[in-house]
């Protein structure tokens, strides 16, 4: 051989070691591969039915991989575990954590958001200013009565030391409470947010959105959450800590009586404790459905103000009442002749005949609190009502399952809830009411961190 072909000869081994040296690895990985049937690093996989559990056994090692039902497990026992380590395997099908999430986001909004077909333009209220009306005159038992005021005070002074005999708070001793109701300002309603909470009852998702949305857009001086059994639940924890020095919980006995009558409806005895306490220190009443959507400040000019609620009634779930009003105290007066069976007659429609027989003792909002009415109820769980008008907007929560189809909405479907429903809770929530994105946290049960993402 010539002297200069043998580096060529060299070169060419030198390529052929190489190629067996490659082979011989391949083999090697295909050993393993056939062995393990899987490959490193796997993040979507489809694969055969027989093969599926050995894949798992090894990636379990390796990727972290669970099943659905595990990881619903491993929420249920603590809600704050990282889950964002795992993959997800769904049937033949492995999914990263973000596909997974992805996918049950997309699924949850198409399932959730629209309950319902709306109508094609936007739904807008009757007036009650044309329609027939009752004559006010028989929904009082004597016009011209005049209020006994020592009687008055007698009265709601006796209720008063009963209460404290079972141990009740006396909100007269309070001294930022007198304080803020005695001062004087061009407010004759004092800043004060009532809320009555009677009995043992689980607190959701709609009376946090109420009690938040006094706190966050009235700014309120107290919130005063008279009960006889605080509730106990993640959303009253959280509202707690949020409201912090402003919320103040009042133990208040339900009045078992009115003017010596029995009061045996555990609804007419909120409807008498609400008046008793704005006898005593005024302030702003509201039911823990209704939700307040913008300050209502421009409301508290007035010594009385109601909102109307139907042709022939006030609603008396949202009242703001100077303690010595004239409207107010002729009010609880007209309990003299209460009636426990007669369902809201002392409630809405005794206010009403009375706005009607003294309309100058009473400032009256016709649309802007108490509309969508029960009537209307409609507008608020099926359709996209123009609500950014209205101070304050009532839930009607008794009627919840009747026309949301559940008693309680779970946080997730109210983050895209495209109704007015939805709207109003996300406005009071997050302070936006456009459809939230809960792709990062749709598979958590940790109500905390979605409140505050």
């Amino acid at each position: 051989m010539k002297r200069s072909s043998r580096p060529r000869v060299l070169f060419c081994c030198f390529l052929v070691a190489i190629l067996l040296g490659s082979l011989f690895l391949v083999t090697l990985r295909n050993e393993s591969f056939s062995k393990y049937q899987t490959v490193l690093e796997p993040r979507h996989f489809s694969l055969d039915q027989n093969k599926t559990e050995s894949f798992r056994t090894f990636s379990d090692s390796r990727r972290k991989v669970i099943t659905e039902e595990k990881l619903r497990n491993i929420l249920n026992e603590n809600c704050d575990t990282s889950i964002e380590e795992f993959d997800v395997s769904i049937g033949n099908e492995i999914l990263t954590m973000t596909e997974y999430k992805d996918n049950l986001a997309r699924d949850f909004v198409a399932k959730n958001a629209n309950p319902g077909k709306k109508s094609s333009v936007s739904p807008t209220l009757r007036s009650y200013e044309n329609l027939p009306k009752p004559n006010p005159n028989k929904q009082l038992q004597n016009v011209k009565e005049v209020v006994d005021m020592k009687a008055m005070t007698e009265n709601i002074e006796n209720e008063r030391k009963r209460r404290i005999a079972l141990g009740d708070d006396d909100l007269l001793q309070i001294k930022e409470l007198v304080t803020e109701m005695e001062n004087e300002t061009i407010y004759k309603v004092p800043n004060l947010v009532h809320f009555i909470w009677f009995g043992c009852r689980r607190f959701r998702v709609d009376h946090y959105i109420t009690l938040l949305g006094a706190f966050r857009y009235q700014n309120p001086k107290f919130i005063l959450f008279h009960t006889d059994c605080e509730p106990v639940s993640e959303y009253w924890t959280v509202f707690k800590k949020i409201a912090g020095a402003t919320l103040r919980v009042v133990k208040r006995s339900p009045p078992l009586t009115i003017w010596e009558i029995p009061i045996k409806i555990v609804e007419h005895r909120a409807d008498v404790a609400r008046l008793q306490i704005m006898l005593e220190v005024g302030g702003i009443y509201l039911d823990t459905d209704s939700i307040v959507l913008r300050s209502v400040d421009s409301l508290r000019m007035d010594k009385m103000t109601l909102s109307e609620s139907n042709v022939d009634s006030l609603a008396n779930g949202i009242i703001f009442a100077n303690r010595h009003s004239w409207f107010l105290q002729r009010w609880y007066w007209e309990y003299k002749y209460f009636v426990d069976t007669h369902w809201g007659k002392n409630s809405v429609l005794v206010p009403w005949a009375m706005w009607k027989l003294f309309p100058d003792k009473i400032k009256v909002v016709k649309k802007l609190i108490c509309r969508p009415n029960w009537s209307e109820l409609s507008y608020i769980f099926h359709e996209l009502y123009d609500w950014h008008q209205n101070y304050i907007l009532h839930l009607y929560a008794r009627y919840l399952k009747t026309w949301d189809g559940k008693e309680e909405r779970r946080l997730k479907e109210l983050a895209v809830l495209n109704t007015t429903y939805g709207q109003i809770a996300r406005h009071v929530i997050w302070g936006d009411e456009r459809v939230r994105d809960i792709t990062d946290w749709i598979v958590t049960c940790n109500i905390s961190q979605i409140l505050e993402s």
